[in-house]
């Protein structure tokens, strides 16, 4: 994570797992850190750089 963080600073950075779904993130680069997104009641995943609900 640190990588896409502090050398590369990715927008956002998304982690899926076909597998796992429930393991499945989103982190935004927000003041130089990343944040993980949280998971909606509805049980969609937000991507704000892609303005989408996956």
């Amino acid at each position: 994570m640190e990588v896409y963080q502090n050398l590369m600073q990715v927008p956002e950075y998304r982690r899926f797992d076909p597998f796992k779904p429930e393991e499945n993130t989103v982190f935004t680069l927000r003041d130089g850190r990343c944040q993980q997104i949280e998971w909606a009641a509805n049980g969609e995943l937000a991507s704000p750089l892609l303005g989408l609900q996956l």
